[in-house]
């Protein structure tokens, strides 16, 4: 997601009408966050271990993830992705949702990718039957096809005449 096409954040297009409404509320803060890279690859790991920009391979492989240190720390720890388990795309993502618990899949590959809504039912079926569970959602959100990360029922743009259309229906979704 890039924050420039995100109302919230002051772009001209109400692209986030649930979060302006909770911030007119006062019920959520915004800061100016910057991913550490532009490809989720890295970025995430970067965010849930000790690997950083400048050193990513060797800080990577030898750190536990913060999904790890939770489950050592008594969580039940639950990874529910719409994303690929492996590939050159997500086999970093992946080896951390290895740490889990429970793991959920939904996802072969991007092409084949439903809406993020498709995580729903796992996600109603899970029973908090513990004092402490941690949940990692890790969505499809706007990567491309963007034509394919909404509903045709939930949009900004009815029919989209370019591609900046179509990934803003993405955030709006």
């Amino acid at each position: 997601v890039n924050k420039h096409h995100m109302g919230i954040y002051g772009y001209d297009k109400e692209t986030t009408p649930f979060f302006s409404s909770l911030l007119a509320q006062k019920k959520i803060y915004l800061f100016d966050a910057i991913a550490p890279t532009d490809q989720t690859r890295f970025s995430v790991p970067i965010l849930h271990t000790k690997a950083h920009v400048h050193d990513f391979k060797d800080a990577f492989i030898s750190s536990r993830s913060i999904v790890g240190e939770f489950k050592l720390n008594n969580y039940k720890t639950y990874w529910i992705s719409n994303q690929g388990e492996a590939g050159e795309h997500d086999s970093s993502i992946a080896s951390m949702a290895q740490e889990a618990d429970v793991r959920s899949f939904e996802n072969v590959n991007y092409v084949s990718a439903q809406t993020d809504s498709s995580l729903l039912p796992y996600i109603y079926e899970l029973n908090n039957n513990r004092d402490k569970e941690l949940y990692f959602i890790h969505l499809i959100g706007s990567h491309v096809d963007y034509s394919r990360r909404y509903s045709k029922t939930h949009l900004l743009f009815e029919n989209p005449k370019s591609i900046e259309e179509e990934y803003d229906n993405t955030i709006f979704y």
